[in-house]
């Protein structure tokens, strides 16, 4: 009773069946978790995943609460863009897996350094970083450069709105945010997402 009870007040919503699963989606969390709903529906077909609500950010102390109020020993965390990056010294975060980290930057200008000892897995959409039509989405500084003894790093066909539903990815190319489509329109985003999930599940 004291769990509902404490899950109706907070700022989390869980779905799916299997280990639990923190998304932290972009600026931190404020991005609503329903602009990636294909993403992670195609999680909760594996996972129990956590995201938050009413544009709640998703920071390290809430979460740690809430595992505690839920009896949840570990979780796999999963984020995209910006993030905070306490959350992989957490004591439940037992792996984690980094789609385009952003943080801001150390001074001067520099890109973040991030030690830890978990295992981490960074998918980085190469077009956020490079490509022949705009800008770079991601500008020199603002990535975050994760250190460790267990990186893995996935270097993907992909621009960094290429995750979010097809409805907001589109909206984001009309503010000239580079987007795979525009690379090829062959490519598919849906197969992209499914391939980063499958990442995550066979790790």
């Amino acid at each position: 009773m004291l769990n509902t009870i404490f899950t109706l007040l907070t700022s989390f919503t869980i779905t799916g069946k299997g280990p639990v699963t923190v998304f932290s989606s972009g600026l931190y969390g404020f991005m609503p978790p329903k602009t990636y709903s294909f993403f992670v529906e195609e999680l909760t077909k594996d996972y129990s995943v956590l995201t938050t609500r009413n544009f709640s950010p998703m920071l390290k102390k809430n979460v740690e609460r809430y595992c505690n109020q839920m009896e949840i020993k570990e979780f796999i965390f999963v984020s995209h863009s910006s993030f905070d990056h306490t959350i992989l010294e957490s004591k439940f975060c037992k792996e984690a897996f980094l789609i385009d980290p952003v943080s801001l930057p150390e001074f001067p200008l520099r890109n973040r350094r991030i030690y830890t000892d978990i295992p981490t897995t960074i998918i980085k959409c190469k077009y956020s970083y490079n490509n022949h039509k705009t800008n770079p989405f991601i500008l020199p500084g603002f990535s975050t450069h994760i250190e460790g003894d267990d990186i893995k790093l996935f270097d993907l066909e992909a621009g960094h709105i290429d995750i979010l539903d097809n409805f907001w990815a589109n909206l984001g190319r009309r503010f000239r945010i580079y987007s795979m489509y525009d690379e090829d329109e062959t490519l598919q985003r849906s197969k992209f997402r499914k391939y980063v999930v499958n990442i995550i599940k066979s790790s």
